[in-house]
């Protein structure tokens, strides 16, 4: 399935697609583990286990200096020897779990359990073990309202980001559009909610260009800003002569196509100019 279905989950497990956080830890992003169960305790204990599939059979192994070894008694003391599996072969998995319980209800606890190297798709076996709380307490922020707090699906969250990056939209239109196409499991909870995230994306994009250092530092950051902001496409560094930096996006060579080129009809021409407000420099 997709994602943990909504409503009561007593001493149940699920089976649940894992693209998504295999997706997000390539892009040095948490993982979610999103369910309606409410405020889970944070900071868990995260275990990993290796083994090493051979034969239809699971042996626990740890990986030393890139040999399998396993757990032995060597002179009345275990101590991790290397594997001898010469002649077979085997294929190591190495498997994550998760361990957390609920805040209302100690008892009331959640594992899960992923493969971060192993065959197979990317799958996450959600277990609960308990009972689970017939009422969720408001989110502890909360002043005006007293709605129990489910948490916010990870894929609505991504939705919003991208409302207001790409899209370049105001948080008050996202929220209406969100609103207007979605169930109510699948858009923003409020419109404060994405105020909140346009105000966490406004701050990282204030952290990406904030000039600090001295001028190599601020001109080393230009220079590695060509491989990754799409506005920057050339940087060009003569001796003797100040750094040229062109840029420009695909939606400005298109306008300037539509309205300066030949084919341009008479009424939309219009005369090319260049702004010198900043005087950035020569302008030849």
């Amino acid at each position: 399935m997709s994602q943990v279905p909504r409503g009561p989950k007593s001493n149940v497990s699920y089976l649940v697609d894992n693209t998504m956080n295999v997706e997000r830890q390539a892009s040095s992003k948490q993982r979610t583990f999103w369910d309606d169960c409410g405020v889970w305790k944070s900071g868990g204990p995260v275990c990993r286990r290796t083994f090493l599939v051979r034969d239809g059979h699971l042996t626990v192994v740890k990986m030393l200096n890139g040999q399998c070894c396993v757990r032995k008694m060597v002179d009345k003391v275990r101590r991790w020897v290397p594997l001898q599996v010469a002649g077979t072969t085997g294929q190591v998995v190495v498997m994550r779990q998760m361990y957390t319980h609920h805040k209302v209800d100690r008892h009331f606890r959640k594992r899960v359990s992923w493969l971060e190297q192993g065959p197979g798709p990317a799958v996450a076996l959600y277990e609960y073990v308990g009972e689970m709380p017939t009422s969720l307490p408001p989110h502890g922020n909360a002043k005006q309202t007293q709605a129990e707090y489910v948490r916010t699906k990870p894929d609505v969250m991504e939705g919003i980001r991208t409302e207001l990056v790409q899209g370049r939209c105001k948080p008050r239109d996202v929220y209406a559009r969100m609103t207007a196409d979605n169930e109510s499991f699948s858009r923003p909870r409020d419109n404060k909610q994405v105020r909140n995230v346009a105000r966490s994306v406004k701050t990282a994009n204030a952290e990406q260009f904030r000039t600090t250092g001295n001028a190599a530092d601020e001109m080393q950051k230009l220079v590695g800003s060509v491989h990754d902001h799409p506005f920057v496409k050339e940087v060009c560094v003569r001796h003797g002569k100040p750094p040229i930096i062109i840029a420009y996006t695909e939606a400005q060579l298109i306008d300037l196509k539509r309205c300066s080129s030949a084919s341009t009809p008479l009424q939309l021409r219009s005369v090319v100019g260049v702004d010198r407000t900043f005087n950035l420099g020569p302008c030849t």
